[in-house]
């Protein structure tokens, strides 16, 4: 979920990782009418989880 992306995100920041990054980001956008390998098949907003990970500066 978005919510646990956030999670990974202040543990990133608080450890200081020297990367964050998740796999697929072209799948970051939700399916239209089933499943499909462009899309993440969740309930979410186009981009929602790279948005929470371009907040992470290292």
């Amino acid at each position: 979920t978005v919510a646990d992306f956030r999670t990974i995100l202040g543990y990133a920041q608080q450890h200081h990782l020297a990367r964050l990054t998740f796999w697929s980001a072209n799948r970051d956008r939700p399916c239209t009418g089933g499943g499909a390998d462009s899309c993440s098949g969740v309930a979410q907003q186009a981009w929602d989880y790279t948005r929470v990970f371009a907040q992470y500066t290292g």
